[in-house]
């Protein structure tokens, strides 16, 4: 792609609405820590791919 070309992209509308929580949470951050739950959903998993650090 050249630096003049544009680019656009097909989103979702779930994944438009993430897009705008993580705006609107951005510009009115008020210092809160959100916990996995919170943060991923109540049923995200974390993929495990396999990498095991050198040191602990």
């Amino acid at each position: 792609m050249r630096g003049d070309e544009t680019t656009s992209a097909i989103i979702t509308a779930e994944d438009r609405a993430l897009y705008e929580l993580a705006r609107e949470r951005m510009e009115h951050d008020d210092g809160r820590r959100y916990t996995m739950d919170e943060a991923f959903g109540e049923h995200y998993r974390p993929a495990d791919d396999g990498f095991d650090p050198e040191f602990e």
